[in-house]
């Protein structure tokens, strides 16, 4: 079963880190994408001046399910709009997945508007 979750241990964030092949984030939070407890993948990011900062969705190192990434990238943006930061910026890679997520350009940075996008997210084309 696929679980989305965060990841309470700052061990487990440095251990999934390492798996993905990128740098920890001791002050990041973080959040993981599991199949059966098996990692699929990790997002760090964190928040400040009211909006959340994301700085990977990062896969399993020679790996890519897309769909736990998806619903990782959802989860996160999730939680930075329940905690009341209405904005996102990612600040790594643009990509055609990244974007997939509801991330544009704006003044030079990938950003989201999470203002309502989870108040009723079928009708949401983001």
């Amino acid at each position: 079963m696929l679980k989305i979750k965060p990841i309470r241990e700052k061990s487990e964030q440095e251990r999934m880190c390492l798996l993905c092949g990128i740098e920890y984030k001791e002050a990041y939070m973080a959040y993981g994408a599991y199949e059966d407890e098996f990692p699929l993948g990790v997002s760090q990011f964190i928040i400040s001046d009211g909006a959340g900062y994301i700085s990977e969705f990062a896969p399993i190192t020679d790996t890519f399910d897309e769909e736990a990434m998806f619903i990782l990238g959802r989860g996160v943006e999730n939680f930075i709009d329940s905690v009341g930061a209405h904005e996102a910026y990612y600040e790594g890679e643009d990509t055609e997945f990244v974007r997939s997520l509801g991330f544009s350009e704006k003044d030079g940075k990938l950003y989201m508007d999470l203002s309502a996008f989870f108040a009723d997210p079928c009708k949401n084309k983001k």
